[in-house]
């Protein structure tokens, strides 16, 4: 076991690593959804892992250096990203609809039986409650109609 942890640092993987939560910030903040964004979440993943390490000439002639991903990043972040996070929660920016995290409703009623929803559309019309009605209860974790809403 080594004491110096200085030395995990200093891998490749460690590398890769950073370039992973590049790549997941693009997508938290929704760049990834505008050509801009598009262009540096691929010129990352050339970075990365397999390509990194690549001698396929057609995929090498599109990697770049980690000083032009870096300019390419402080460009990117200067634009407003399609995302905002209000209390914690994403929307389209400049809008009250929710960014879809592709995660299940968990509707729980008074008598502590639960039901699971794909979307909030399902579980509106199934319950015949408002989308909007829904969002705000699980924002703010009211109840509304005996019912309680979580995300899973």
């Amino acid at each position: 076991m080594y004491s110096d942890n200085s030395i995990l640092l200093k891998s490749l993987k460690v590398e890769d690593f950073n370039y992973w939560l590049k790549l997941i910030d693009i997508y938290y903040k929704g760049y990834y959804t505008i050509s801009e964004g598009k262009y540096l979440f691929n010129a990352i993943q050339l970075c990365m892992n397999k390509y990194r390490l690549t001698t396929n000439t057609h995929l090498l002639k599109d990697k770049m250096h980690i000083s032009d991903i870096e300019n390419l990043l402080k460009k990117l972040y200067l634009l407003e990203s399609p995302y905002e996070i209000k209390n914690g929660v994403r929307y389209y920016r400049n809008t009250n609809k929710l960014v879809s995290e592709a995660t299940n409703i968990i509707v729980i009623n008074n008598i502590n039986k639960s039901n699971v929803y794909i979307s909030i559309s399902d579980c509106a019309k199934n319950l015949n409650i408002s989308r909007n009605k829904i969002k705000h209860c699980l924002i703010t974790g009211e109840y509304y109609k005996n019912y309680s809403f979580v995300l899973s």
